[in-house]
Formats: C-alpha cells, structure tokens, sequence
C-alpha cells in the first residue's frame, strides 16, 4: 500500500492512496501501483487580477523500476500515467462573493516520469524523488498554478 499527502494550508491540499506489488526478494526494484488521489487547488489569472478555488481528483497506475546497489541503496525510475479532472470556481476581482465556475470542468491526461534515491536497512528507506509532471490538455497560458518540477521525500517501509 502507499499513502501520500501534501498540505499547504486549509484551502491547498492533496492526498492519494495506491495498492500495488514490491518484488522485495529480487536483485532489482520492482513494483507496480494503482491508486486513486483528491485534493484541493488554487488558481490565479495572470490577465486579471481573479482568484478560483476547486477540488480535483485523479486516478492513476504507476511503475517502477530500479536497483539495489547494495542493502542500503537503491536507484530507479518511475513512470506514474492518470487522467485528472478538476472544477474551480471562483470570482472575477469584481465582488468576492459572487463565486461562479469560470474553469470547470477540466480533464487532463497526466504523465509523470520520476527518478528515485532510496538509502537506509531493509526494512525502512528514507526516499528522495525528482519528477516531471505533463499535462496534456491543461490550457498553456499559465492561469492554471501547478509546478510541473518536482521535488519530494517521503519514508519507505517493508513488512
């Protein structure tokens, strides 16, 4: 199983859970993931000044593939692939309450390449992870705030 969250205040969160497959007794790292993520986003329209606010969901399978270069370190890729769907709403600068949809509904397939650093004893890893997230059809003009760049750590444990 693989649990995941990211919190950035009361209206910025994200979190998924996975079931899957580890080959813990092979030469290489192998595992396979599909799991299932909620969260909820913020925008800002860089044409006006607006602000939006919405939940997403997403779905996704990912694998990875990687080496055990000894017992404590492990190196691999990751390829997380998902469709994501997203309603914000929010208001034009004009009057705050007047909240309506002016984003939604929006879908996106998602392809993640990752690279992943694991080092500690066979039972727990601590993990470093560096990423790429595309969004095939996220609108390009920079209103929809996401970092495609990705840096991020996280514990692994083995029963």
């Amino acid at each position: 199983m693989q649990f995941h969250g990211d919190f950035e205040g009361r209206d910025v969160f994200y979190s998924h859970a996975a079931i899957g497959f580890y080959n813990a007794d092979s030469s290489n790292v192998l595992e396979g993931y599909l799991g299932l993520g909620h969260g909820h986003g913020d925008v800002y329209i860089d044409a006006r000044p607006a602000s939006a606010y919405g939940p997403y969901t997403l779905g996704f399978a990912q694998f990875n593939y990687g080496w055990h270069l000894n017992r404590h370190w492990d190196i691999g890729l990751a390829m997380k692939v998902g469709r994501i769907s997203a309603i914000f709403r929010g208001h034009d600068g004009e009057d705050p309450n007047d909240d309506k949809e002016i984003f939604g509904p929006r879908k996106s397939n998602l392809l993640e390449p990752q690279f992943f650093v694991r080092v500690g004893s066979k039972k727990i890893k601590f993990q470093l992870q560096l990423g790429y997230t595309y969004l095939s059809d996220w609108p390009r003009t920079g209103a929809i705030r996401y970092i495609p760049i990705s840096l991020s750590t996280g514990l692994n444990f083995t029963l």
